[in-house]
């Protein structure tokens, strides 16, 4: 953590524990707390006395104080009088062109990352404060809540079938109702049977003795035409994600798995890889959904697994990966036909891989999540590196694949074009590829075979920092280069930042890729890495040389180069 982020951070921690007693006392509203925040300075007589104002004046001061007077000057030089008759009207004027200069908006974005940095450690500080004293019955309950939530909306806009209380069945109205949800009943007979369905304890209908006739008419109305039925049965599995009982749990989300496979393997109304991707299609709509609430389980689920049987977290595993990985068996050839596979639709959802970050925090679910990806579900990891590869080779090639921010107007998205969709799908596999290599059982699944041919840990990297090097044009602000170089350069810092990684993966061949834009800098050769990809390459080496293995490297690269570089001229200050 950097000086100023730790003022900041030192600042809010002040500024809240100020304003604490003026928001407990508005009403239980967000927008309430908000407007009391936002004029504080009107309210609260302390405001200018709390460190977080003074060192956002200081920085004001500092960077924008000799902009202010030189623009004073100018005014006063260039029009006297004439031009500038009020001192109202010279301090409109110099605040607008202070405000629309380029130091004011570098010193607001400055401001802004290190203030959201220092919110997201403060953030994180207190959940895991909050997590150490929650106990197990309040984990459970917290999760409860949060799946409730995941459809609370559409549920309550397809009518009232959730809010008409519960009663009790026998096993003969259980069964009536498994015949009747048959996907060969007539549309009415099938939504009256749901509706009743839905009005019983989740623990009751898994334990009637006709669960495994609804468990299949279930996944039928998941995938029901109707749209009423479709949706009625993604909210009734929604609940039961709620109840906090293991069984109820993993045979629901055996059964929305079943169901996302099925949906997957069935590609003819998938929509095609290249063509785009419009999220307002009823069946994009109801695809985004599924896989929201799977992933939603994905996410959670880690905090409480280790205190159900071992069957559990086998069986959420293996469901899981057989789920990604079963549209690979059946892909087709043909890129121009290819179509969206569920991995497109999960990055969509959760595109840095956070569900699996969780997944490999700990021993007990990462020992059992690659020892799965190694006996059977290597596909995975295949999938995810070849994306990678041929991510890093169209971007390096075809300085046009990569997606641009609009300028315009920000509006509610409605399509994806296939380049986001596909840099999207890029970002899940990078994170999930640099989560596996931070274990040395994730190692040990390379080398890969793709396409006849041997690939290393090493290929892998170097291709990585190729992207991270890429320097052929600049870019314009914007340009979906920057975050893909600053995912890349985040995911290398993390991992060269491992003693265990750097000794067993880090090689003279990725330091050379590595220091490629220095040598070519020193060389002067044409053209020259752009300020993003020094900075980048400066916190990759700083991190090898925080490691005893990157130190050791670093210096025996140096001892090889010495000779090379005796010979290349001094470049001085004003070069830069």
């Amino acid at each position: 953590m950097t000086a100023t982020e730790e003022e900041i951070l030192a600042g809010l921690h002040q500024l809240l524990k100020n304003v604490e007693p003026s928001i407990k006392s508005s009403p239980d509203a967000v927008d309430v707390a908000e407007d009391t925040i936002l004029h504080l300075e009107e309210t609260d007589e302390n405001f200018h006395k709390y460190d977080l104002v003074k060192h956002i004046r200081q920085c004001l001061e500092k960077e924008l104080g000799s902009l202010v007077d030189e623009e004073i000057e100018k005014m006063s030089i260039s029009g006297g009088t004439h031009s500038v008759t009020h001192q109202e009207t010279l301090v409109q004027a110099v605040t607008k062109k202070t405000t629309d200069s380029q130091i004011f908006s570098d010193l607001s974005q400055d401001l802004h990352a290190v203030t959201s940095s220092a919110v997201s450690t403060l953030l994180k500080s207190v959940e895991e404060e909050q997590n150490s004293t929650l106990s197990d019955e309040d984990t459970e309950s917290q999760i409860s809540k949060r799946m409730k939530s995941v459809f609370s909306e559409g549920a309550s806009s397809f009518g009232s079938s959730f809010n008409q209380g519960m009663f009790f069945m026998s096993q003969e109205q259980f069964h009536c109702i498994a015949e009747e949800l048959d996907s060969r009943q007539p549309l009415n007979i099938r939504r009256e049977a749901l509706i009743r369905l839905c009005q019983v304890p989740p623990s009751d209908v898994m334990a009637s003795e006709s669960w495994a006739q609804l468990r299949v008419s279930l996944i039928d109305a998941l995938a029901d035409s109707d749209a009423y039925i479709s949706h009625t049965a993604l909210s009734f599995h929604a609940k039961m994600f709620a109840v906090s009982n293991s069984h109820i749990m993993r045979s629901t989300y055996t059964c929305l798995a079943e169901h996302l496979l099925r949906r997957f393997k069935s590609t003819s109304h998938l929509p095609l890889l290249s063509e785009p991707l419009d999220i307002t299609e009823p069946f994009v709509v109801q695809t985004l959904k599924r896989v929201r609430l799977a992933n939603e389980f994905q996410r959670e689920v880690p905090l409480i697994w280790v205190r159900y049987p071992e069957n559990f977290l086998e069986v959420v595993i293996d469901s899981t990966l057989s789920l990604l990985t079963g549209h690979m068996k059946t892909a087709g050839k043909d890129s121009t036909r290819e179509r969206v596979s569920v991995l497109h639709f999960l990055s969509l959802v959760d595109t840095k891989a956070h569900w699996f970050r969780r997944w490999l925090h700990s021993n007990y679910s990462r020992a059992t999540v690659i020892k799965r990806i190694e006996e059977k579900y290597r596909l995975l990891v295949v999938e995810s590196v070849q994306q990678c590869l041929l991510f890093c080779q169209d971007c390096v090639g075809r300085n046009h694949t990569l997606p641009r921010h609009s300028t315009d107007k920000v509006e509610r998205r409605t399509t994806y074009m296939p380049n986001e969709v596909q840099y999207a799908y890029f970002c899940h596999s990078l994170s999930l590829i640099a989560q596996i290599l931070h274990y040395s059982g994730g190692r040990n699944l390379f080398p890969l075979t793709i396409s006849s041919k041997t690939l290393s840990i090493q290929h892998l990297l170097v291709s990585w920092i190729k992207l991270l090097n890429y320097a052929k044009y600049k870019p314009k602000p914007g340009h979906k280069i920057y975050e893909s170089a600053a995912l890349v350069g985040k995911a290398l810092c993390s991992l060269c930042m491992s003693n265990a990684f750097v000794k067993s993966c880090i090689s003279s061949e990725v330091i050379s890729a590595l220091l490629q834009p220095i040598k070519s800098w020193l060389g002067d050769s044409n053209p020259r890495a752009s300020e993003m990809t020094m900075l980048h390459t400066s916190e990759i080496l700083a991190a090898l040389a925080s490691t005893c293995s990157g130190r050791k490297l670093l210096m025996e690269t140096k001892e090889k180069d010495k000779n090379k570089t005796d010979d290349i001229p001094f470049r001085f200050k004003s070069d830069w």
